[in-house]
């Protein structure tokens, strides 16, 4: 069986044992790390939750520990073309082999189970079992865990060893789980500071900060906001990455390089940064060179992931509103919108998705547009319905559809000098795999 037939295999595993959709609730992941040995309490944790820059925190602080030489675990989703690709010990991916071992005595575990087999846990939920396995075997230290949504029912809030607790931007996604405003959504993504512990909020409206400040006090935790305690200076953005100045409680950090393009990442580099320095007294390792090194060597593929040489490409999973809006900021900041610039953009999006308000931030750029969908994927909106719904955002001439994505990327490479790939983390994994390798 080949790579790509053993990642399948080990999918098909984990589905087997697996409840459909989303299931809030600790019940069944408690009991199931209960009867695999409780794994997670053998390394210390960072818990990151939030709607957007998750995944780019969570990458940057694990990059500063690995520098720092420290064993750390990151655990992230969704995947682009692996599910090895979620849990990455000191940077690196583990093999096939160790995913199946682990996915099979998880999948065993819940076969045997007198409760488990009647009530199946989420497969978000055994997917984290299996990474909690997988980094006790593999010696973590500490372990960097980006919540999949939400973050008080989330799979991942179960540290009992948690030194800090990361809150990024937030903003209205998944509605239907959290709450109908940003408030309740805000709760949710709260709830995982811990009791007598250590919290880093990036900071938002005065509401929304408030809330944390009280959460924190309720909570007898340490908190503290970015945004207020904070000052990034002289910032500069360029393809290759970003380089700023930052003051942070009365330390000054001059041209540090990130190496993640994207205005947007300044501050969620910054985010990374104070939860290093947060983590300074129990992490004696962590220092300004272990910061340095470590954000300047981060990588974090599909966020304004950049390559190609004529035209560019730019492969981003921005799949709201939020992260539409950071999206385009960091496009009109990195190719300024003038006559001699033409941009393409491939989109495609899942239908529970609120892509309405995408195609509003998309218009800013006058973009030629390529409507697609994910082959294989029932979630994903058909190609025909967004044309229909883009109409008041798009002139009519400069909008074309292509069921198939690579199709789609092929006829936008052709009058673009710059062509986003955007609306979906799946169309992002499934051109990855499937695209030639020349368009990247």
């Amino acid at each position: 069986m080949n790579c790509k037939g053993q990642d399948r295999h080990i999918e098909q595993i984990i589905t087997s044992v697996s409840s459909p959709g989303i299931r809030p609730g600790l019940e069944r992941i408690t009991r199931l790390l209960l009867l695999i040995g409780n794994p997670h309490q053998s390394f210390h944790s960072v818990n990151v939750a939030g709607t957007n820059g998750k995944g780019s925190v969570s990458s940057n602080l694990a990059s500063i520990l690995v520098s720092s030489g420290y064993r750390t675990a990151l655990y992230t989703s969704p995947h682009l073309e692996s599910i090895t690709e979620r849990l990455l010990i000191s940077g690196n991916q583990l093999s096939v082999e160790e995913w199946l071992d682990a996915a099979y005595k998880v999948s065993k575990t819940v076969e045997k189970d007198h409760i488990l087999s009647l009530d199946k846990p989420s497969y978000f939920e055994n997917l984290t079992a299996i990474s909690f396995l997988l980094a006790k075997q593999n010696s973590t230290e500490i372990a960097i865990l980006e919540a999949g949504m939400g973050g008080r029912l989330d799979a991942t809030n179960h540290g009992q060893n948690v030194l800090l607790s990361v809150i990024t931007h937030i903003a209205e996604d998944h509605k239907e789980f959290l709450g109908e405003n940003l408030k309740d959504i805000a709760l949710e993504k709260f709830a995982i500071i811990n009791k007598n512990g250590k919290a880093v909020f990036a900071g938002q409206d005065k509401e929304l900060t408030d809330l944390f400040y009280s959460f924190c006090k309720e909570r007898s935790a340490e908190g503290h906001v970015l945004s207020e305690e904070c000052i990034i200076k002289e910032p500069k953005y360029s393809i290759s990455g970003n380089t700023f100045d930052l003051e942070l409680n009365g330390l000054i950090f001059q041209e540090l390089k990130s190496s993640l393009p994207g205005n947007f990442q300044v501050s969620n580099c910054s985010l990374s940064i104070f939860a290093a320095l947060l983590l300074e007294n129990r992490l004696k390792n962590i220092n300004e060179n272990t910061i340095r090194s470590g954000i300047s060597n981060v990588k974090w593929p599909g966020r304004v992931e950049i390559s190609g040489s004529y035209p560019i490409m730019v492969m981003d999973g921005a799949h709201n509103s939020d992260g539409m809006q950071s999206l385009i900021e960091s496009i009109i900041q990195l190719w300024p919108v003038r006559e001699n610039i033409s941009i393409s953009v491939v989109f495609a999006s899942m239908k529970d998705k609120d892509y309405i308000s995408s195609f509003s931030s998309l218009s800013q750029i006058h973009p030629e547009v390529y409507f697609t969908q994910i082959p294989g994927n029932q979630r994903s909106e058909k190609t025909s319905i967004l044309q229909a719904r883009s109409q008041p955002f798009f002139n009519k001439e400069s909008v074309f559809t292509f069921e198939d994505p690579v199709e789609a990327v092929s006829e936008a490479r052709k009058s673009a000098d710059v062509v986003i790939i955007c609306g979906s983390l799946y169309l992002l994994g499934y051109l990855r795999k499937n695209c030639p390798e020349k368009f990247f």
